[in-house]
């Protein structure tokens, strides 16, 4: 899957990325790392965890959840003009290399938020 890992996700929670409404079709982890897709069944929303065929509502008290943004998610709130490349096997988005696009989206996002500090 081309989304942010649970340690990218959580960096990005911390710095500020935001983290949207769930949604059916949406990828979030929990507070240890499980990954788990949301889904409507019978008008409410649902986590399906993948590690695991269980289904659970999201009225989980006190679970922090971590958003598994795409590359896409995460392209929406950089500067316009980077180009996202794919050369030897690898996403390239200005300084950034990585296997998966929404990494290299994400440790870009990353590093221009810390240069604002």
């Amino acid at each position: 899957m081309d989304i942010t890992s649970f340690e990218t996700s959580k960096r990005l929670k911390a710095a500020g990325f935001p983290q949207p409404e769930k949604a059916p079709g949406q990828f979030w982890y929990d507070e240890h790392g499980k990954l788990c897709v949301i889904r409507e069944n019978q008008g409410m929303l649902t986590s399906v965890w993948l590690s695991a065929p269980m289904e659970a509502s999201l009225n989980i008290v006190g679970i922090a959840m971590f958003y598994a943004a795409s590359a896409t998610d995460i392209m929406r709130h950089l500067p316009d003009g980077l180009p996202l490349q794919f050369q030897n096997g690898h996403f390239r988005l200005a300084g950034q290399k990585h296997n998966n696009p929404a990494e290299a989206a994400a440790a870009e996002y990353l590093q221009l938020r810390e240069n604002e500090k």
